[in-house]
């Protein structure tokens, strides 16, 4: 079952991302926006689109998608990979907007649902669009179509949906 109290926080989240940011110019060891990560150098995603270079499986998933969130009507395009450096030593990179939004990756199926981590199984989505659909079995269009509701249309047809699947499990 879909834990409802944090999906709608999720919801308030990205509604409230309504104003862009300016573009952020990062300098060596600046904290980032994800939890423990300081910034360590970036390219543009073009030249990771352009190059035989390989990262990593989730950025080859970032890449088969060309950093674009697949949410038909979205428009969100990742056009900076950040390396950073986590305070355990860990090195990743982040696909980020040039007003440093980040994209995310959404199980197709969810694991809820019985989807995998398999490479297959993933997309790219910008972080608004994944909260929105958190663990919600929808497809593309229909998350669209939600995206486009105002916040109190989208939290009522969160609750048909919930209690559409009390009936379907209890009869």
């Amino acid at each position: 079952m879909i834990e409802y109290t944090s999906y709608l926080k999720s919801i308030n989240w990205c509604y409230m991302l309504k104003e862009e940011p300016k573009f952020y110019v990062f300098k060596e060891n600046d904290p980032i926006g994800v939890s423990g990560f300081r910034y360590i150098s970036e390219i543009s995603t073009n030249e990771v689109l352009n190059s035989d270079v390989t990262y990593n499986k989730k950025i080859s998933i970032f890449s088969k998608d060309k950093f674009k969130c697949v949410v038909p009507g979205c428009g969100f395009v990742a056009t900076r990979l950040i390396k950073a450096r986590h305070k355990n030593g860990q090195i990743r990179y982040f696909p980020f907007s040039n007003n440093l939004k980040l994209i995310t990756l959404d199980h197709i199926i969810p694991k809820f649902y019985g989807g995998t981590n398999e490479q297959e199984n993933f997309q790219s989505m910008c972080k608004r669009c994944n909260n929105i659909k958190g663990n919600l079995p929808i497809s593309l269009e229909e998350l669209s179509f939600l995206i486009k509701l105002e916040k109190k249309e989208v939290i009522e047809k969160v609750k048909e949906f919930q209690k559409y699947q009390d009936r379907l499990k209890n009869g």
